[in-house]
């Protein structure tokens, strides 16, 4: 009988140290699935901060763009409307001269008026 106690204690120390075993085998899963999870968080946070910061940083650099297109824009349009002066004071010379050669080309030359007086 003494054997059979021996052996029955030992069977229930290997039992109790299996189990032990396996919930410190459990709690370092879960820990181990938790620092995980932790870890994905952490990175979709961080890679939402990233895409927020550049997103920013493209808008600041939009915005800057716009600003100097605006400007480039004002620019082109005072240029356009100077331009637009000059051709139309160069139109109004052109007209005014137009109809100065077709009066004078309509009265008759005076060499030519001798003639037919002759």
């Amino acid at each position: 009988k003494a054997v059979v106690s021996t052996q029955s204690t030992g069977d229930n120390s290997l039992a109790a140290l299996t189990a032990a075993k396996r919930l410190q085998w459990d709690a370092r899963e879960r820990a181990s699935a938790l620092a995980e999870e932790q870890r994905r968080e952490t990175l979709a946070v961080q890679g939402v901060l990233e895409w927020i910061t550049q997103t920013a940083g493209q808008m600041k650099n939009n915005t800057s763009s716009m600003l100097l297109l605006q400007k480039d824009k004002e620019n082109l349009v005072a240029e356009y409307k100077k331009q637009r002066v000059t051709v139309d004071r160069l139109k109004t010379e052109l007209q005014s001269s137009i109809s100065s050669h077709t009066v004078l080309a309509e009265q008759p030359n005076q060499s030519e008026t001798v003639l037919q007086v002759t």
